[in-house]
């Protein structure tokens, strides 16, 4: 069964990391939230994209050079504010969505781990990096927690990628996906995750190469895609 991932919770309807956006995805029916973490200057981990508060907050500057007093006061578009990862946690664990939780910082590791498993969380979570040294630290500190490694391009031997960051997933570009990397990947028993697919044209090819999960910021548009074809 392929899985609808709302991206940064249902990005394309609501100001994205937010509080309102999860609410959104839970309200579409998606079967997991994906999101970013990362941490403020003194260590809290907050769900935020962005290197910089510039883009969607009323701040300036680098987000890792503010303590969590000053992030929590930061305007964000839409009336939304910053959330810390366990406001987020203490919200989604009373529903039954899964979670993908993407680690953007240093050392964002053993803090995020730490409030994942204090919630009771573990079984529900998939962790993910671009950078694959997090995503193998995650497996050390905690075998059963389930992981994935992010790319941007195609890689030359994908299975090794995973392998060699001890993953169980391949995060990869909608672009990229093609029905001879899903088959290479089941077979060793990995799974993929296509991301991000917002339109017919980019389902469709995904929802027929078999993916696990489909990342998308309307996640709908991808649910009522599958139920036409069949595949929920």
């Amino acid at each position: 069964m392929i899985k609808v991932v709302g991206h940064r919770g249902a990005a394309g309807y609501a100001t994205e990391n937010t509080l309102s956006a999860f609410k959104k995805a839970v309200g579409l029916g998606v079967d997991e939230v994906e999101f970013d973490v990362q941490l403020s200057k003194d260590k809290v981990p907050i769900v935020f994209h962005d290197d910089f508060l510039d883009r969607i907050t009323n701040s300036r500057g680098f987000v890792g050079d503010k303590p969590w007093k000053k992030l929590q006061k930061v305007k964000v578009i839409d009336h939304e504010r910053i959330y810390k990862l366990e406001e987020i946690l203490e919200f989604i664990k009373d529903f039954p969505q899964g979670l993908q939780i993407e680690l953007k910082g240093i050392g964002t590791e053993k803090p995020v781990l730490r409030l994942v498993k204090k919630h009771r969380l573990l079984h529900r979570t998939t962790f993910s990096s671009f950078w694959h040294d997090r995503v193998k630290k995650i497996k050390e500190l905690e075998p059963k927690a389930k992981t994935g490694v992010i790319v941007s391009d195609h890689p030359v031997h994908p299975l090794q990628v995973v392998r060699n960051a001890r993953a169980n997933n391949l995060h990869i570009r909608k672009s990229y996906v093609t029905k001879d990397l899903v088959k290479l990947m089941h077979a060793n028993n990995k799974k993929i995750f296509a991301w991000n697919a917002d339109t017919e044209k980019d389902i469709v090819p995904l929802i027929k190469a078999d993916v696990d999960y489909i990342g998308s910021n309307r996640p709908d548009v991808v649910i009522k895609l599958l139920k036409k074809l069949k595949k929920c």
